[in-house]
């Protein structure tokens, strides 16, 4: 009996372990493979589509990439937390978090974040101000236990993952663009005095939270749909030159709408008809005996003008316009102007300038695009 079952083992081994490992290991090299020479691919997932490579989770986790940048991001920790320092994650978010940041890493070899770690920003009050060059603070973006601030109720946690790792990548990209200083021989990127809101601009990109569709950006959320009524040609962002100057103003094209307002009707009054007559005049003349008498007429005449209907004039209903409109936006005042509003139905006055909080489609860009105005392309 003993000889029978060590029998089966060895072919259960054989017929089935064995050939399940030669497959696992034959798929890894493939994936291996693959990522290695996509790397310098001008489009990285198309070319790792066409070697039929699923570039999924559990595809990227068996990767030696994987295993190298996960391994060293909780070494780091590591170190970290031998120094004792105050604040830093916990354990669970640190492991999860290293993982996140792998599989961006592997996914993506030229990721921003491997490309600045010697590059310092400068944001006010920052907790970890000796560790604040970019390709630090995203690794610790990446491990901060941020859940509770992305979590929202219609959310998975594939999408509070997915929303993390953008955040994170957004961030450090949009540093990365801003203008460059020196001081001590470092070189500094931000704001030395104000604070900026790279992060709120980055927050309100995530990809929960925004959809595109050729070319243009929907960000208004009807339940699980987005409203077609609100958008922003992505292309047409640009920095405006406004008194020669820029770095204030921003232009685009912005999908929205606009309530204009009705007019009452009104009625012009008729006027009367009239007659007016000269019936003319007689009378008589008398002369001196031997020269006789006589007498005399002049003719009359008259004249008048036909009376008038009162004519009604009906007023024009309010209504709303849906359309491309060209914006300028004032990130200091927070104001805007839209070209080609209506005020007032069949009138030919617009609104002029007003405040962003007047509409949807100038709060996001706002929000979105003024704390990164100065790594927007020029208008010439």
């Amino acid at each position: 009996m003993r000889i029978s079952f060590n029998l089966f083992s060895k072919n259960f081994y054989f017929f089935i372990i064995f050939p399940i490992l030669i497959t696992l290991f034959s798929c890894s090299s493939k994936n291996e493979k693959a990522l290695e020479e996509c790397k310098n691919a001008s489009n990285y997932y198309k070319c790792l589509e066409d070697k039929n490579i699923n570039s999924s989770k559990p595809d990227i986790q068996r990767t030696s990439s994987y295993k190298k940048e996960k391994s060293q991001c909780l070494n780091y920790f590591k170190k970290l937390k031998n120094q004792k320092l105050d604040n830093l994650p916990s354990k669970e978010s640190i492991d999860l978090g290293c993982s996140n940041l792998a599989e961006e890493f592997a996914l993506n070899p030229n990721h921003i974040a491997k490309k600045v770690s010697n590059i310092y920003v400068t944001t006010p009050n920052n907790p970890i101000r000796n560790y604040n060059d970019l390709g630090t603070l995203y690794k610790f973006c990446m491990v901060m236990d941020q859940s509770e601030g992305f979590k929202e109720s219609d959310l998975t946690f594939r999408q509070i993952q997915n929303d993390l790792k953008f955040y994170c990548s957004c961030s450090t990209n949009s540093y990365s663009k801003l203008p460059r200083w020196s001081k001590d021989g470092k070189i500094f990127v931000g704001h030395e005095t104000k604070d900026d809101l790279i992060g709120k601009s980055c927050w309100w990109q995530r990809p929960s939270q925004v959809t595109s569709n050729q070319g243009i950006l929907y960000f208004v959320k009807k339940g699980n749909n987005f409203s077609s009524e609100y958008g922003i040609q992505i292309k047409s962002v640009k920095q405006a030159k406004i008194r020669n100057k820029y770095g204030r103003y921003i232009s685009f094209t912005g999908l929205s709408t606009n309530e204009y307002e009705g007019t009452s009707g009104f009625t012009i009054p008729g006027t009367p008809g009239y007659l007016d007559c000269s019936w003319g005049g007689s009378g008589s003349s008398y002369y001196n005996d031997g020269y006789g008498t006589g007498s005399w007429s002049s003719g009359g005449y008259c004249y008048g003008q036909e009376g008038t209907d009162p004519i009604d004039v009906p007023g024009s209903p309010a209504g709303v316009q849906k359309d491309y409109f060209t914006y300028l936006l004032d990130c200091e005042d927070k104001t805007f102007d839209r070209k080609g509003d209506i005020a007032v139905s069949g009138s030919i006055y617009k609104k002029g300038w007003m405040e962003t909080k007047e509409d949807s489609t100038a709060i996001y860009a706002e929000g979105v695009f003024c704390p990164i105005i100065s790594s927007l392309p020029k208008d010439e």
